[in-house]
């Protein structure tokens, strides 16, 4: 995840480079997916296989994951979505009681970054990140929202 800060009202949290990675391997996938569109009209490729083909190239291009926070609407919105929105999500600021950064069960070199709730729930926001680059992360958000930061492993 990275943290950018586009005004003095709105940020986002997004996936920067693995976005675009995904995105390159989803265009080569959808043109397999096009270029074997007529070997299943001619009957070679059964129907099943390309459109599984076809709906993974599709989900590399369009999909996408976003946390978006916005001063103006005191709330951060997530947000996934592939052509259409899959899930969205919005936390009022005053339903935030911390951002935290806690270390992940089994795995003593990545962490993971969520929202602490006032009414106990945690919403995960990155749920596998090197520790140092989380760290910033979350002390970035939680300066630029005006909440406290818990990293939990120190």
């Amino acid at each position: 995840m990275s943290f950018k800060q586009i005004s003095n009202e709105l940020a986002v949290l997004n996936k920067g480079s693995k976005i675009f990675v995904a995105r390159f391997i989803g265009v080569f996938i959808s043109l397999i997916g096009a270029a074997n569109l007529f070997s299943v009209a001619r009957g070679d490729m059964p129907l099943f296989v390309w459109a599984s083909v076809t709906t993974l190239g599709l989900i590399g291009l369009f999909g996408s994951y976003a946390v978006w926070v916005d001063k103006r609407k005191q709330a951060v919105t997530i947000r996934a979505k592939m052509l259409f929105p899959i899930k969205t999500k919005h936390i009022k600021f005053g339903d935030i009681e911390a951002v935290v950064v806690d270390e992940r069960m089994l795995d003593r070199h990545d962490a993971r970054l969520f929202l602490q709730l006032t009414n106990g729930d945690r919403f995960n926001l990155a749920p596998k990140g090197f520790k140092k680059r989380l760290e910033r992360d979350g002390e970035d958000l939680a300066r630029f929202i005006d909440i406290p930061l818990h990293v939990t492993y120190k």
